[in-house]
């Protein structure tokens, strides 16, 4: 679970320091992914209280 406030306001893409093979996106960045087609990538709402 992610803690909202800890999260960054002005970029779409980061990774988390302890998970550096996860890549955590907004849905914005996500519906870039879905509408571009990129292959190899999928998606998983996480949790954020």
């Amino acid at each position: 679970m992610l803690d909202a406030a800890s999260l960054p306001s002005d970029v779409d893409i980061f990774r988390l320091a302890n998970f550096t093979t996860m890549i955590v996106g907004t849905d914005r960045f996500v519906d870039a992914v879905k509408r571009l087609g990129l292959p190899g990538l999928s998606a998983e709402e996480l949790p954020v209280r």
